[in-house]
């Protein structure tokens, strides 16, 4: 099934145009009709090089949330992170589920969250293992284990093997990444 959709104008000002889309050839903002991404090769710009990369971009773009704040998409979709102990869940104690910023996956239960002192939340265990996905991430000149959000693809945080509880895991997250659904 494809989907129809419009690009959006900072997409069409950054990639080049493909060689025979006429959606995109003209650098217009044209709507633009989107099924799986294609095979490699199948697309190609002026240079000769593979643009399937560009409907990974607009997949991503298809997947945020509307209503986030410019700090969540720089954390949740550019890898960034919030300042320690400035989220609004470091020292929060209520009962509930933490749920993606972006998607609303249970990610979390607070039953899970304890206090690291580093600065984020910091829970020892998923809620729902099916949720979270664990990628290795290389920046910052070291290895880590980065927290994605498998629903949408947001980046939550990092995985550290040194929790004091008997998992011995630390999921260090952003606090804006998340949202906790309160228990009545």
């Amino acid at each position: 099934m494809s989907i129809l959709l419009t690009v959006p104008s900072f997409l069409v000002t950054i990639l080049p145009p493909f060689r025979g889309s006429a959606a995109v050839a003209q650098r217009t903002v044209n709507p633009l009709v989107v099924g799986s991404n294609p095979t490699p090769g199948a697309m190609k710009d002026r240079t000769g090089k593979d643009r399937s990369v560009f409907y990974d971009i607009l997949l991503i773009s298809m997947k945020q949330n509307p209503n986030l704040s410019e700090d969540q998409k720089r954390v949740m979709f550019s890898g960034g992170t919030e300042a320690p102990f400035t989220g609004a869940y470091v020292n929060e104690h209520a009962k509930g589920m933490y749920t993606c910023a972006n998607c609303g996956a249970e990610l979390f239960s607070s039953d899970a969250k304890f206090d690291s002192g580093t600065g984020w939340p910091s829970f020892d265990e998923p809620a729902n293992l099916a949720n979270v996905e664990l990628k290795e991430d290389r920046s910052l000149d070291t290895v880590r284990t980065e927290v994605i959000c498998k629903n949408c693809g947001a980046h939550l945080g990092h995985l550290f093997d040194d929790g004091p509880t008997k998992t011995g895991k630390r999921y260090c997250i952003n606090s804006c990444s998340l949202e906790l659904k309160k228990q009545s």
